[in-house]
């Protein structure tokens, strides 16, 4: 689920500073170290202490994100500083809440109990414990119970070790990559000098994540915990480097937490380029006003040497606690999901938001055909359609509903170009030329792009694409000729070295429709050379329809991706929606009658069908039930509910899923914006705008 409480000012800080910003621009004419030091705004709501915003935070955060709103959004500069300043204020506004709402109340973020988060979470039954009660209930990295804190102890204290440990980790990581970037070591750059050419570009599938998960998922989740290839090579350097034996460890929980605290404690300035390197970040530091000039002198009779001293210094500190409290916002996020999902956690809680749901469509789509195509149209795991109207044609039937997967082979620009020509001038029977032209016909593949952006590997002249861009063997190697290969290496996100390819031409191979059905889609599919007919044994049913099988659909994609000239056919669902109502208004005829056969023929039937776009390879991907099933009632049965709910892939069980995502993101996005709304009057948030009027003049 994608996170809506979000802090800009965070590690950013210390990766800009890696792109070389302290030692190429001066940022301010005047005083440096004093003007650094004013305060631009202060927060404190009631019950907290007064936090200030000084200059110093408000250009770092520039100088991390102030481009991004220039030359992505349009803002000028001025703009840019104000709204980062609004954003450092609601980042202020968001970390006091949730001291609060761990401490004192959670009763103001909508929480029924006028509790804290950690003292409600203590007072749940062992037996009842949800894995999120189990992270909230730990005591804190020293050993403190939560329940015993504060509001107005400081962030850290609020976080596990588990916690603790990666936020010193991350921010060191971040340390690291500075410092190398100060190291006076040249990099060979890679001039490859090759041809430029034109090819379209081929949109690719989606490559699925691993999900990592955060640390209550990763301790007592048995799935997520286990640990993968992927999981292992994101912290490769680090592993070989602290001399890490991964078969040691059980979980990713245990390993993670080994790496983090191997990491800090082995954290040195042992080399004089690393301690060269410092001396210089240091100094650029204090030219820029981010530490003092006594600190630097300080810092130039005791260098620091481990992770202990470099994280004592301030500017260091600050983006400690920024990433401690990027993990208390974190936390408060877990402890609403929490909360939010108790409500759906039993039975009769979770069937009655699914009869709530069917009601609403059903009060709705029966009255408007409309609403419910696109709500099908639009249809995913996030929005759920629950309830299939039954609409009746003149004689009483059934209309059905379904979902075509449609591979185009179309008509290149000049055969498109004379077919428009030609219909412009003849009455009567224009499928005279188109005719003609189907037999020119020819398939080619589209996947040019991919090989330019080496979306696999190249080996003696033939490329062959990754799993996560082509499930089917068949179809791995592009179709065509590589001219002009030229190799490079390049390091990947875990540093390990990969060759990579530039070529001077992708040419892909042109072959006949005859041809590309035989060899391509009958050797792959399995469909017969008659070009029409029904797959047998792909359809899984489920309570709401017929689908045909995932290694049926999987491989149809593929082709699809490799082959299709619809670009509206490269989507990750099952097709184009069919409706007996108005389809014959939004396809051409030949497309609209053909649907049609195939939705009445069930799911796994095919058809080669010619319109004025080409020859259309169409596949029954899923027919729809009505929601009147035969024991006469409208809705699902709670038992049948019920029993389905813990199986993966059904509707009962992508609905629990859907509400938790749902329910937890609007009640985060509703209690982000109330908290900053209810908290940002001028008895909270003062500014101090003299102190920073030079950064948002009005630019000519």
């Amino acid at each position: 689920m994608k996170k809506l409480i979000t802090k800009i000012l965070s590690m950013a800080l210390i990766l800009v500073l890696a792109c070389g910003f302290l030692s190429g621009c001066e940022l301010i004419t005047t005083d440096v170290e004093a003007d650094m030091k004013q305060v631009v705004a202060t927060v404190q709501l009631d019950g907290m202490e007064k936090e200030e915003i000084k200059k110093g935070q408000l250009v770092s955060a520039f100088n991390s994100n102030g481009y991004t709103y220039m030359y992505y959004y349009g803002y000028t500069q001025a703009q840019a500083y104000e709204e980062i300043l609004k954003g450092l204020v609601n980042d202020r506004i968001i970390v006091q809440q949730a001291k609060l709402a761990f401490t004192t109340s959670s009763k103001t973020l909508g929480n029924k109990e006028d509790k804290g988060y950690f003292l409600i979470a203590s007072e749940v039954a062992e037996k009842d414990l949800t894995n999120k009660d189990k992270v909230l209930i730990k005591p804190n990295y020293e050993g403190t119970a939560m329940t015993s804190l504060k509001k107005s102890d400081s962030v850290d204290k609020f976080l596990t070790e588990y916690e603790e440990k990666y936020s010193r980790y991350s921010v060191l990581k971040s340390i690291d990559s500075l410092i190398e970037s100060y190291i006076e070591t040249e990099e060979e750059e890679h001039n490859h000098n090759h041809e430029s050419f034109a090819v379209s570009n081929r949109t690719t599938l989606k490559v699925e994540e691993e999900k990592v998960g955060n640390e209550w998922e990763i301790e007592n989740d048995a799935e997520l915990s286990k640990i993968t290839e992927d999981y292992v090579k994101s912290f490769k350097k680090d592993i070989e480097a602290l001399e890490i034996n991964v078969s040691n460890y059980a979980t990713k929980y245990e390993l993670s937490n080994a790496i983090y605290e191997k990491y800090i404690s082995n954290f040195k300035f042992d080399t004089k380029e690393r301690r060269k390197a410092l001396n210089k970040v240091i100094k650029d530091l204090n030219k820029n006003g981010f530490i003092t000039a006594d600190e630097a002198n300080a810092l130039s009779k005791d260098r620091p040497n481990d992770a202990k001293a470099v994280l004592n210094i301030s500017f260091f500190k600050q983006a400690l606690t920024d990433a401690y409290e990027n993990a208390l916002v974190s936390k408060l996020e877990l402890a609403i999901e929490n909360q939010e999902e108790k409500l759906l956690s039993d039975d009769d809680s979770l069937y009655n938001e699914y009869k709530i749901l069917f009601d609403s469509q059903k009060a709705t789509f029966d009255k408007d055909y409309t609403a419910y195509e696109s709500a099908l149209e639009g249809a995913s795991e996030s929005s759920f359609v629950v309830y299939n109207p039954t609409y009746k044609d003149a004689q009483g039937k059934t209309l059905q509903y379904g979902y075509i997967a449609n591979l185009l082979i179309g008509f290149n620009a000049t055969q498109e170009a004379e077919l428009k020509a030609y219909e412009e001038k003849v009455v009567g029977d224009k499928n005279k030329l188109r005719d003609l032209l189907l037999k020119d016909l020819t398939a080619k593949d589209l996947r040019s792009t991919w090989v330019l952006s080496n979306y696999g590997k190249y080996n003696e002249g033939e490329f062959t694409f990754g799993d996560d861009y082509c499930k089917t063997d068949a179809l791995k190697k592009f179709n065509g000729t590589l001219i002009g290969a030229n190799s490079y290496i390049e390091h990947d996100e875990y540093d390990e070295e990969q060759t990579k390819y530039t070529f001077k031409a992708v040419e892909a191979t042109e072959m006949s429709f005859d041809a590309f059905y035989k060899d391509i889609v009958q050797a792959v599919m399995g469909f017969n050379a008659e070009r029409k007919g029904k797959l047998e044994n792909v359809t899984d049913e489920n309570l709401i329809s017929y689908t045909i099988s995932k290694d049926v659909m999987t491989k149809y994609r593929d082709i699809i991706y490799a082959y299709s000239t619809d670009p509206g056919s490269l989507s990750e669902n099952y097709g184009y929606l069919y409706s007996p109502i108005s389809s014959k208004n939004k396809y051409v005829k030949e497309y609209a009658d053909a649907a049609q056969r195939l939705i009445a023929n069930g799911v796994g039937s095919y058809e080669v069908v010619a319109t004025e776009f080409g020859y259309h390879i169409m596949l029954c991907t899923s027919v729809i039930k009505p929601s009147e099933l035969a024991n006469n009632t409208t809705k699902i049965e709670k038992s049948a509910f019920l029993a389905e709910v813990g199986t993966s892939g059904t509707l009962p069980y992508l609905f629990k899923e859907y509400k938790h995502n749902l329910i937890s993101a609007t009640k985060i996005s509703d209690i982000t914006n109330t908290i900053i709304n209810q908290n940002s009057n001028d008895n909270i948030v003062k500014y101090n705008k003299s102190t920073y009027e030079d950064l948002v003049e009005v630019e000519e």
